[in-house]
């Protein structure tokens, strides 16, 4: 047969073979909703993303509803807003300063629903990571979406723990306020809604990482030992009533955490700011997470020393093994602070170096 009857044949049947593969395309669609690219692994359909997508704002929108019923007519108890509110009691020309909150078991339930809500704030923002990120322009797209609810949530918390801070004496460093506040035997509702949302943040990371529902980094085992120890000494804080203690720690640690979000994010955006947003981090960290520190580990153990001369050992010990907790959370951050002063380094004096910064590998000091 000569090559034009050849070409003439194939270019016969070549509608032909379009149309049979039609139907397989179409099943294919129908029948699995995900497509396999070149390297292997799969991704969910544009248009099921966008159901999922409906599906879990569908969700949101139904907890939000939850939460309003709740507010007026207390239809699930203490699930989305906070239980055990105690009656104010006003002098003559004098208000109640805020409301007060005993804690209890519902406590745990709120900290339940809300570790599921942070879930389904997280699955909204990452959803899509290709579409978010073409929007901004950014490179590894997953990562860049999950430093995106990092930043976000960080960024809030730091705000909500500041706002609070100012208006008590967190800051003061003064033991016997500590022991003040300890002695009253409730919370401030904005303590007490504050300390819940990082608890059920907190659970929120462990599953992540816990579950591996992101890609795994490579101080995995640490991040793990990492929020373990978060919520021990969440927990202890909460229940002794030494909240104010916990407030200055936890938002000395959100703060650097959302410098470290924003610098990752003009990374992935290839921003020239890059440089200057990581010095702005390492200062931040140095700071919050070192400087700070040493003198909070110190009063801890004052403190334990105060309670306990004071009556209350119970309390007394769990705030020494509060301060022990602090000490292992300090040697992990000197460990990624290793990763912190590598990635500098290169940043400052290696050749290719914003090649190597802006990679879509594994970040270097990538933390929490």
């Amino acid at each position: 047969m000569s090559k034009r009857n050849t070409t003439t044949e194939a270019a016969h049947l070549a509608p032909l073979r379009s149309t049979a593969q039609v139907p397989a395309l179409a099943k294919s669609v129908k029948g699995s909703p995900r497509t396999q690219t070149g390297n292997g692994r799969f991704f969910i359909a544009d248009r099921d993303e966008g159901s999922l997508l409906t599906a879990v704002s569908k969700t949101l929108l139904g907890f939000l509803f939850c939460i309003q019923l709740d507010y007026f007519f207390n239809a699930f108890a203490g699930t989305t807003l906070l239980s055990y509110r105690q009656e104010q009691v006003s002098f003559r020309n004098s208000l109640p300063r805020g409301s007060r909150y005993s804690t209890g078991p519902w406590d745990a339930v709120f900290v339940v629903f809300y570790t599921i809500f942070i879930l389904l704030i997280r699955k909204i923002i990452t959803q899509r990571p290709r579409a978010v990120a073409s929007y901004f322009g950014a490179k590894s797209p997953e990562r860049f979406t999950e430093q995106l609810f990092s930043f976000v949530y960080f960024t809030s918390s730091t705000t909500f723990g500041l706002f609070i801070a100012q208006t008590r004496h967190t800051w003061s460093m003064n033991v016997h306020e500590l022991i003040a506040e300890v002695e009253t035997g409730s919370l401030d509702g904005n303590v007490k809604c504050f300390y819940l949302i990082q608890a059920a943040f907190w659970v929120q990371e462990a599953l992540v990482v816990g579950l591996q529902l992101e890609k795994p980094r490579e101080d995995y085992v640490q991040l793990i030992f990492h929020h373990v120890i978060t919520l021990v000494a969440i927990s202890l804080s909460y229940g002794g009533k030494y909240t104010d203690l916990g407030i200055m720690i936890l938002v000395t640690h959100d703060a650097s955490d959302a410098v470290l979000g924003a610098a990752k994010l003009l990374r992935y955006v290839r921003s020239g700011l890059t440089g200057l947003a990581w010095l702005i981090f390492l200062f931040t960290w140095l700071y919050t997470r070192h400087y700070l520190m040493i003198p909070v580990i110190y009063l801890t153990w004052q403190f334990s020393s105060e309670l306990d001369s004071k009556g209350y050992s119970f309390l007394g010990k769990t705030s020494l093994f509060s301060g022990c907790l602090l000490v292992l959370i300090q040697m992990l951050n000197l460990y990624w602070l290793t990763f912190i002063l590598r990635g500098f380094y290169r940043l400052l004096f290696s050749s290719g170096t914003t090649k190597d910064m802006r990679s879509d590998e594994e970040d270097e000091g990538d933390e929490q």
